[in-house]
């Protein structure tokens, strides 16, 4: 009997006894389930929590459930990584109008932005003051000079705040998010204030020239790598800068990112005069 139970001829098949079904994947527990083995024609019953040949040892199970979650966690990153990227072709440095100067803005320049979850932002440009330009964005007021940089926020209860503070966008007034001009190779980094007043710094770097496609159509884009720290968290996101469309016209956001909170978004509509 032992012989022909570990020959490799033996075939394990289910099979039901009264009420059970039996398979040969684990133990067995109830008095009337057994094992049949069929053996060159002959049938061998085994007592019941005797396990099949394919039965798992213990802990097995377990450490296959992990298994399964870590391919599972991979594989969502690397289609994520795929979907993100996707489409981008490498140009020249020249089609994308190296350097790339800061854009000129003109009264009735608007644009419309849309997220992963489906949440629309606009941002035109309403008048002048000065040398900075106005753009409404929601229900902020945005001061922004001839290099981008933005110098002051006017809220809708119309205070003024012209010193960096804590969140977006307060967190950019006085920094270069976009340090012009741009050409692939270049880097830079500004510091700030997080939600939880802790000092943060984020690095940028123009990493290529490529050919994104958007909602809005294709564009000519540089690719801005930014690396985000704070105490003890790091976030990675790339934004792509469109010279044709003078807005960026898609974001991603990729490590330390919680995807539901800070989804990806992209240029939808935009209309320059």
């Amino acid at each position: 009997m032992k012989a022909a139970v570990s020959s490799l001829a033996v075939l394990m098949f289910p099979l039901r006894v009264g009420e059970a079904h039996l398979d040969a994947r684990g133990y067995k527990t109830r008095e009337n389930l057994v094992w049949v083995q069929r053996h060159q024609g002959r049938e061998l019953a085994l007592p019941r929590r005797c396990p099949g040949p394919n039965a798992q040892k213990p802990g097995k199970g377990k450490r296959r459930a992990q298994m399964d979650k870590r391919r599972m966690v991979f594989t969502v990153a690397v289609v994520f990584l795929m979907v993100t990227t996707w489409g981008a072709k490498t140009l020249e440095a020249a089609d994308c109008g190296e350097p790339v100067r800061a854009p000129k803005y003109q009264v009735g320049d608007k644009w419309l932005w849309r997220n992963a979850k489906g949440v629309e932002s606009t941002s035109e440009v309403v008048g002048f003051e000065g040398e900075l330009a106005q753009m409404k964005s929601g229900e902020l007021l945005l001061f922004v000079d001839p290099d981008r940089v933005l110098r002051k926020v006017v809220r809708a209860n119309g205070e003024v705040v012209t010193k960096q503070g804590s969140g977006r966008p307060y967190e950019t007034i006085g920094q270069k998010e976009l340090d012009f001009p741009l050409q692939v190779g270049k880097g830079w980094s500004f510091t700030f204030v997080n939600t939880r007043m802790q000092m943060g710094t984020q690095h940028f770097k123009v990493a290529a020239c490529e050919e994104v496609p958007t909602a809005a159509g294709k564009f000519a884009a540089l690719r801005i790598e930014s690396e985000v720290s704070e105490p003890g968290w790091k976030g990675v996101n790339h934004l792509w800068y469109a010279p044709a469309a003078r807005a960026t016209v898609r974001r991603t956001f990729l490590q330390g990112y919680d995807v539901m909170r800070t989804p990806d978004y992209e240029l939808v509509r935009y209309e320059l005069k």
